[in-house]
């Protein structure tokens, strides 16, 4: 079959050098129409994905109707441009880096009727759309006749047949691409913009992971090790990092804010010395089941810089970190109630997986006897009422109140004004502790001296975990040394395991925080972490002015209010909510973690994740999780981030 094409010009797409073999008016008028003249019989984008599901998953024939009348006309030539429609077939010969050789070969069934004798609407066409990875695909003018084709009437073993046409495998980028050229309600620039955008990442596809991940189903819960990582519709499978982005096993690249869910200070690439001495610990031999000289070191390092450390037992995550410290506390006090944060997260335990009201309290999770709830008093984060209520009620049987300086596993919430204070007030007046948990902020969000220094509050226990350990698993528990000596063998409150203070884990932690203290490590990570906080800002003043931008230092996170913000509104935080009286926002800043709760947050997962993953920017799959720069992150990284964030929001 040959190609009868009489355009006097080729319409070329920037970026993506996408040469379309049709005439510019044709597609310029296309383009102009009014939607209201548009007799749409589209289907769906729902339509669309069951139709896929339905057919072969790899070679999938797809009627991809993206508009149409039931008026066909065939052999006739736009009196406009002269575009001769006497053959159903139209070829799109696409080039660019991410695609290689492949061509992306666009044929049609029908082609309806334009309106008027000088318009070629040229936009109620029905479509058999396909990806064909071919270097060989040809440009219309070489294409020879498929009847005079040999190899073009010998039918391949792996495709089907569909209305005498052989097609690939239909890729969803393509369909999108497609959709958006319909959109009369955006500027026609503005569309070939996104058109392009689009097509672009027709070469991201995600098979390796989807057969990963059904291996995976047959062996893990969920195919996956943490509940965070069930992504939908799956997971990608990383096989790498490089520096401040991650590869995965289809060879996609990705710029990461996820950073392993903070403790990759560094990127994916640690500094020489830092790999050195990973390097020359594991060479001298994995454990040993005794102790070694870079636990000692390292703990001394953290003594020296957070304020409320003199002394430090390691562990080997978070998690155990929190249930310690805990246990410590109840120990220490010889009390057992624990007041926790509403919205806080303290690791897979039994005291802290608690919710309710303070006086009807449940564990929030199956397996969880009842009767760990009653020791455990949630509370709103950042409510001065409630909190001295609960110590008027029960302060002679709390032990401690355990919470994050900031709540940094559900949107960043910071403290208002006065907060952290008054929890330490508290705790002091009633003899109990004041347990901080800096997992997610010890030594990124302060500094070295982690928030507690940053907000100048210092509690009676901290716990840490990931960037103390360099990036492996790692926990730790520090305090005053009355309390921290309370732990066996030289107090009476149980604790021990076998790889506690892992000496290569010790090497990762204690070079990675050596080199942080004596390189501008922390002036980088938070310029950056700034400049991306303004540029979503701006973004979200013209495009969602009822989303808000949360974070500090080098954490950010978007959050999806539903308020409707007011036009009028010039005094903002530009740089994230500070909590800030004065602020114009500071009444719809979240307070707690249930304001979090109460966001588009099945948007973000459903929506605006899949759109930024599918641009190549990995963020942390939830509304609640926070997201990290790193200091291999660049302005060019940001300035890329932005670009996409105002595409995808």
């Amino acid at each position: 079959m040959t190609v009868n094409i009489t355009a006097r010009k080729v319409l070329t797409v920037t970026r993506v050098s996408t040469t379309l073999y049709s005439s510019q008016t044709c597609v310029a008028s296309m383009m102009q129409q009014d939607k209201n003249s548009h007799n749409s019989a589209a289907m769906s984008w729902d339509e669309i994905t069951c139709l896929i599901d339905r057919v072969n998953e790899r070679l999938s024939l797809v009627l991809i109707n993206l508009a149409g009348t039931t008026n066909e006309v065939r052999g006739h030539s736009c009196p406009s441009c002269g575009f001769n429609i006497n053959r159903d077939h139209i070829v799109l010969w696409t080039r660019q880096h991410g695609l290689g050789k492949t061509g992306i070969a666009v044929r049609t069934v029908r082609v309806w009727s334009w309106d008027s004798p000088n318009t070629c609407l040229w936009r109620q066409v029905s479509l058999w759309a396909g990806v064909i990875g071919t270097p060989r695909l040809q440009t219309p003018h070489r294409q020879r006749s498929r009847q005079s084709s040999a190899s073009a009437q010998k039918p391949h073993p792996h495709r089907r047949y569909a209305s005498g046409w052989v097609g690939g495998r239909v890729h969803l980028r393509w369909i999108a691409a497609c959709h958006v050229l319909r959109q009369r309600d955006f500027p026609l620039a503005e569309r070939w913009r996104v058109f392009a955008h689009r097509l672009a990442l027709v070469s991201m596809n995600h098979d390796e992971s989807r057969a990963l991940y059904d291996r995976a189903l047959a062996v893990s819960p969920g195919g996956v090790n943490s509940s965070v990582r069930a992504t939908q519709p799956y997971p990608f499978f990383i096989e790498r990092g490089d520096g401040a982005a991650v590869i995965d096993a289809d060879g996609n690249r990705y710029i990461d804010y996820v950073m392993g869910y903070g403790p990759l200070l560094f990127g994916h690439d640690q500094p020489e010395r830092v790999q050195a001495a990973i390097q020359s610990q594991a060479a001298d031999g994995p454990m040993y089941g005794a102790p070694t000289r870079i636990e000692v070191e390292h703990a001394e390092f953290v003594a020296r810089h957070v304020p409320s450390v003199e002394m430090t037992r390691f562990v080997n995550s978070g998690t155990e970190a929190t249930v310690s410290a805990v246990r410590l506390a109840r120990g220490y006090t010889d009390r057992d109630k624990i007041v926790v944060m509403k919205g806080g997260y303290h690791g897979a335990q039994e005291s802290t997986l608690v919710e309710g009201t303070l006086q009807d309290t449940e564990p929030s999770t199956p397996g969880i006897p009842d009767v760990f709830a009653e020791y455990t008093i949630p509370v709103a984060f950042n409510d001065f009422e409630t909190i001295e209520t609960v110590f008027e009620d029960y302060g002679e049987d709390i032990a401690a109140i355990l919470t994050e300086p900031i709540l940094a596993n559900n949107g960043i919430v910071l403290p208002v004004d006065g907060y952290l204070e008054h929890l330490r007030e508290l705790t002091a007046n009633h003899g109990a502790l004041l347990i901080f948990d800096e997992v997610i902020t010890g030594f990124r969000v302060g500094g070295l001296q982690c928030a507690q220094g940053k907000f100048g509050v210092t509690p009676d226990i901290t716990t840490f975990g990931k960037i103390i350990g360099g990036g492996f698993p790692v926990g730790a528990i520090g305090g005053d040394a009355d309390i921290i000596e309370h732990f066996t063998p030289s107090g009476e409150v149980f604790q021990s395991g076998t790889f506690s203070g892992h000496p290569v884990t010790m090497a990762a932690g204690h070079a990675s925080l050596q080199y942080a203290a004596e390189n501008n490590v922390y002036d980088h990570v938070n310029q950056l972490g700034e400049r991306l906080r303004e540029g979503i800002a701006d973004i979200l003043a013209d495009q969602a002015p009822n989303y808000l931008v949360v974070g500090t230092d080098s954490m950010f996170k978007t959050i999806f209010t539903k308020r409707r913000a007011s036009s009028q509104e010039a005094d903002v935080c530009q740089g994230g909510c500070r909590q800030r009286e004065s602020c114009a926002r500071y009444t719809e800043c979240p307070k707690t973690g249930s304001d979090v709760g109460q966001a588009e947050t099945e948007r973000w997962e459903r929506i605006f994740w899949q759109e930024m993953k599918d641009r190549g920017i990995f963020l942390t799959a939830n509304q609640f999780e926070s997201q990290f720069v790193s200091y291999s992150h660049t302005e060019k990284d940001i300035k890329k981030t932005l670009e996409v964030y105002k595409e995808a929001i």
